[in-house]
């Protein structure tokens, strides 16, 4: 075989597999939940290793651990948390665009309370400029 064959080869098996992967989400995030007719906005950190998330959201009640993973363009995180004292899990389920935004489904067990999520890459804040 050729050697341009096999790189031509070599793009055309590997494509798909970077391409399945694409969904990096390391970095920080504003998650906006809405379930059972209550909106929270919260902050995000996100770590991605292959397909394994972990991470932080902070709102103004505290921070809390979460993880998850991605396997292509499914996103699926959770966050175990308490709500008057009993725990609870969110799993949040979404697909992410090409922008980088995951939007979906969350489903907060043992309540069996379902709502919607939209996470979202943060920006930074607008400097000024000074002279």
């Amino acid at each position: 075989m050729s050697k341009q064959l096999i790189a031509s080869l070599f793009v055309f098996v590997a494509t798909p597999m970077f391409a399945s992967g694409a969904a990096g989400l390391t970095g920080s995030y504003k998650l906006h939940s809405s379930i059972a007719g209550t909106d929270t906005e919260e902050t995000c950190s996100f770590s991605q290793t292959d397909n394994q998330l972990t991470g932080s959201c902070k709102s103004d009640t505290g921070e809390i651990k979460l993880a998850g993973t991605v396997d292509g363009k499914k996103v699926t995180f959770k966050i175990n948390s308490e709500y008057n004292g009993e725990p609870l899990t969110v799993t949040y389920t979404g697909t992410i665009d090409d922008s980088g935004v995951v939007q979906g489904d969350a489903d907060v067990e043992p309540m069996g309370v379902t709502g919607e999520f939209k996470l979202s890459p943060a920006t930074a804040a607008p400097q000024t400029l000074t002279k």
